[in-house]
């Protein structure tokens, strides 16, 4: 039997019986839910946090000054059911809650031994006004959460702990992740935190976010990290004027997934995310923070597919009067030490990274715009559309992915100019990165790649040289050329149309010196090239007024 209360005024203490509240329910203490109690909130049901605690506007802590003064909290702590489902012209409306230190959560739902004691609904309400200090709006552990078709309009953000949530059709606004943490005050520094557990996140909208620490979205250590259809729109990292830590300003980023066995972002939107800036510090510039969309590290499995990232901007650096600070870099996707990876079909596109900063002796070096960054993983990079100035995609020296690989898997590599790297291999494998699209002539095409064809001990990227997409569909495209170096003997195999045809071969060294030149009228053709020294080489096919040429490397 519930107990039905209409209008509750001035209440704290412990519910240890099954409650309703509707119409409005006044706070004026901390509220406990006992394990095993079931508390709903009903359809139209306001909270609201009592006024009896009035500012400090003239509080600091450390010298440093508080804008906003002190407010003790008021927490709901939840440890039965807690279920608080609006109707479709209704809402809930969670009003003027306020957290500082304690456990500071304004909704704080705990599960006492297993999942199977805490359920959560939270559906068809808006929640208004949530804030904590330093703390989420909303916290869960070993619960069962299901939130969906609400809205979460100013405040704070969720933090999860060994809890599965899943979150559909909600949308977030204007949510303060964490403010003012660097004194040891444990914020969550994201808009949506969960460690442990799994994490279900589906077509949801997330605007305006003010960012401590990372990414909006923050999982670690799940087994299931799934992002389906959402948005994230406007996301900043705070700057070292706003909350100075030691080194610099904070990063910003769309997703973050450390240590989850399984991943899966699928048709999302990353957009207008930027990286705090830093200030002039002790005479030391202080460095601008990264912004990037997606980050993964230590995960076992998963997919990138089809998502959006775009307008990134890394925070500029501080300018001072001994050095100034470097920009951060702006990033699209970064993966480390992760295996069993797919990252297809994504559209990067709009990185900028931050201004160094002026110094009096030095001045800080600019960021870098880097759409894909590879540690110590070897993923697919397939069908994805690059179009932003910098390094493109970036191999460190532990992995080789595969990127294009095939004719229906190619990527796409837009508006590169003069000093880009599409591809910068720095790792000791060869990297087969054949049926790309490049949207640049031929003879520029070697001038974006990085790679030591000069060091028999590194690896080379092998690579075509159609330039754009409509040229590699077109049923007319007359040949594919490929190479392979097998004992000091060069093997070319021809296909198409044309092989028919009498075909011009050459191969110039580095210099652009001609060293060989041969006329075929078969399809494959064998060269001796123990002869030549060893180094890099460019053989050229031409057939009429179509003309490939391709890199080799002579060991």
């Amino acid at each position: 039997m519930f107990l039905l209360i209409t209008t509750l005024f001035g209440f704290h203490g412990v519910i240890s019986n099954d409650t309703t509240w509707s119409d409005t329910a006044y706070l004026t203490g901390d509220v406990l839910v006992e394990d095993g109690v079931t508390l709903i909130i009903a359809p139209g049901t306001v909270v609201l946090y009592a006024d009896n605690c009035e500012w400090d506007t003239a509080w600091s802590f450390n010298d440093k000054e508080h804008p906003r003064g002190i407010k003790w909290a008021i927490d709901l702590i939840v440890e039965g059911n807690l279920k608080a489902i609006g109707m479709i012209n209704d809402s809930i409306y969670l009003s003027e809650f306020e957290g500082f230190y304690g456990p500071g959560n304004v909704i704080f739902v705990r599960g006492v031994d297993s999942l199977a004691y805490c359920n959560i609904t939270i559906g068809l309400g808006e929640l208004g006004a949530l804030f904590g200090w330093g703390y989420p709006g909303m916290a869960f552990s070993n619960v069962e959460v299901s939130i969906s078709r609400s809205l979460f309009n100013d405040g704070y953000g969720i933090w999860g702990e060994n809890a599965i949530i899943d979150v559909n059709n909600t949308e977030f606004r204007n949510i303060y992740a964490s403010m003012y943490c660097e004194y040891g005050c444990a914020g969550t520094g994201h808009l949506l935190k969960l460690e442990g557990g799994d994490l279900y996140l589906d077509s949801c909208s997330i605007f305006n976010t003010d960012i401590l620490l990372g990414g909006v979205i923050m999982a670690s250590n799940l087994d299931s990290c799934v992002v389906k259809n959402t948005v994230v729109k406007g996301a900043h990292g705070y700057g070292t004027r706003d909350a100075p830590p030691p080194t610099g300003a904070d990063d910003a980023g769309g997703c973050e997934c450390i240590n989850c066995q399984y991943v899966e972002i699928v048709n999302c939107t990353f957009d207008l995310i930027r990286g705090g800036d830093g200030d002039a510090g002790a005479g030391v510039g202080r460095h601008g923070g990264d912004g990037f969309g997606i980050y993964f590290k230590d995960c076992l499995a998963g997919y990138v597919i089809d998502n959006y990232i775009l307008h990134i901007f890394a925070g500029n650096g501080g300018s001072a009067y001994s050095c100034g600070g470097s920009g951060g870099d702006a990033i699209g996707i970064k993966i480390r030490n992760c295996s069993n990876f797919s990252i297809e079909g994504n559209s990067i596109s709009n990185l900028s990274g931050g201004q160094g900063g002026s110094g009096g002796d030095l001045d800080g070096n600019d960021g870098t715009p880097r759409p894909l960054l590879c540690y110590n993983s070897s993923p697919e990079i397939t069908r994805n559309e690059f179009n932003s100035k910098g390094r493109y995609i970036y191999i460190d020296s532990t992995s080789q992915p595969v990127i294009g690989g095939a004719s229906d898997k190619g990527n796409r590599f837009l508006n590169a100019v003069a000093r880009d790297y599409v591809i910068y291999n720095g790792s000791p494998y060869d990297i087969d990165a054949t049926w790309n699209f490049w949207q640049t002539g031929p003879d520029m095409i070697d001038s974006l790649i990085f790679d030591y064809y000069d060091d028999p001990t590194k690896g080379i990227v092998h690579y075509d040289n159609f330039t754009d997409v409509e040229e590699k569909e077109s049923p007319t495209q007359p040949f594919a050329l490929r190479s392979n170096l097998v004992k000091d003997v060069l093997h070319i195999s021809l296909s198409g149309s044309y092989t028919q045809e009498a075909v011009d071969l050459a191969l110039f060294d580095a210099s652009g010196r001609r060293v060989l030149s041969r006329t075929i009228q078969e399809s494959q053709a064998s060269i001796d090239v123990s002869g030549f020294p060893r180094g890099v080489y460019f053989v050229s096919v031409k057939i009429g007024e179509r003309q490939v040429t391709k890199k080799v490397v002579i060991r």
